[in-house]
């Protein structure tokens, strides 16, 4: 008896390890696709990190540096499309990225995060690539056209996010004739791509323009019992945060140092034009005249 508890447990063993996957994805791509609304990016819920104060414009000194980063796609197991960043698993698991990346941050420096739908772990995130890369991309719009005001901006991207922002870099230099000179380099958490040339960064940075961050997966050890899915994403650690921190930190220093001194500082925008009325002028001793009996 023994011996035949000791075969079943085998067999159903390798059916696990046999079908698991087929199994979960099918119950998987049964469900009903989530939603996929468009976020607006004009309301601050949109972002999962944005500074409390507004950053000063470009007209002041130093030249300001922000970091525009992109987190990783969560990789949650629902069905199949994409999963609505609107959601608590989506919220929990981003913010918690974007925690992770932050450290390796300096301090001070504005950071705009944007929550995006991340494809589905039941299908490869590049079958989902176009449509996040256009999210993103209005992400990055929003912050240009009523954040940005002329600041640099340093590119932090996770490298599994890399196919969605292949875009962005070049909607910088659309800005102005100098507009490359704004890009404050391009920061990949994982591993390189070449995504950014170096002509296409500050001047300053030279042949620095792309730097890479070590990052170690933490994922759980037990993880192989579990179904694997294309799309899975495997949480990860910087492994030298304050180290790299402080190297993002002299490369941000050294970017708004040039522009300062080469950069064709814009005017301070006027405030906003209020309609004033004009009073009479009137001489000592006139008498107003009484508007009531004109009427």
């Amino acid at each position: 008896m023994k011996r035949l508890w000791i075969i079943g447990a085998a067999v159903l063993l390798i059916a696990w390890f046999g079908l698991k996957d087929f199994v979960y994805r099918s119950v998987l791509t049964a469900n009903t696709p989530a939603s996929a609304e468009p976020l607006d990016y004009s309301d601050v819920d949109s972002w999962a990190a944005f500074p409390e104060m507004r950053p000063p414009g470009a007209w002041e000194t130093p030249w300001g540096v922000d970091v525009f980063l992109i987190g990783p796609p969560t990789g949650i197991a629902s069905g199949q499309g994409l999963v609505d960043a609107r959601g608590e698993a989506h919220r929990e698991k981003f913010d918690s990225s974007i925690t992770e990346l932050s450290r390796a941050l300096p301090r001070g420096v504005p950071i705009y995060a944007p929550h995006y739908h991340s494809p589905s772990a039941v299908h490869p995130a590049g079958d989902m690539a176009d449509i996040v890369s256009t999210e993103l991309g209005a992400a990055f719009e929003q912050y240009l056209t009523e954040q940005n005001r002329d600041r640099a901006v340093l590119l932090a991207i996770d490298e599994r996010a890399l196919s969605y922002a292949q875009d962005i870099a070049t909607s910088i230099a659309s800005q102005s004739e100098d507009g490359y000179e704004k890009l404050a380099g391009l920061v990949i958490f994982g591993e390189s791509t070449g995504l950014a040339a170096p002509e296409n960064c500050n001047s300053s940075l030279e042949t620095a323009c792309e730097q890479t961050v070590e990052m170690q997966t933490t994922g759980n050890p037990l993880s192989f019992l579990a179904p694997r899915l294309p799309g899975r994403i495997n949480a990860r650690r910087v492994v030298d945060p304050d180290g790299t921190a402080e190297a993002i930190r002299v490369q941000a220093e050294q970017v708004s140092a040039w522009l300062d001194a080469n950069g064709a500082k814009p005017a301070e925008p006027l405030g906003s034009i209020q309609e004033v009325a004009i009073v009479p002028i009137r001489r000592p001793g006139e008498v107003v005249p009484d508007q009531s009996d004109e009427d």
